[in-house]
């Protein structure tokens, strides 16, 4: 599958409608609690800014599709079942036998 770039392209509705300064639309974050990172295997955090892999199966909860004299605005509402993630912190044994 191929990546896309998700970045705000400055004029989308979604850049203007954030309140804070984002290079990404509102929705595009994923928010991991205790529970959530323990099912991952997660067990150190990794620092901010580090880049990471996440394979996910995901439902479609809704689709809203949407023309009018503007143009069309069509919308998906996913919902994450399954996940994994991948890369961040390698632990000392990785980084000495690799």
């Amino acid at each position: 599958m191929k990546m896309k770039d998700m970045k705000c392209s400055g004029r989308s509705e979604m850049a203007m409608a954030m309140p804070e300064k984002s290079e990404y639309p509102y929705g595009l974050q994923i928010n991991l609690n205790h529970e959530c990172l323990e099912k991952l295997g997660i067990k150190e955090m990794p620092e901010v800014g580090t880049e990471m892999m996440i394979h996910a199966m995901v439902k479609v909860c809704s689709v809203t599709m949407n023309a009018n004299e503007g143009g069309e605005n069509n919308h998906m509402s996913l919902q994450i079942c399954e996940m994994g993630v991948e890369g961040g912190k390698k632990s000392k044994a990785e980084v000495f036998y690799k």
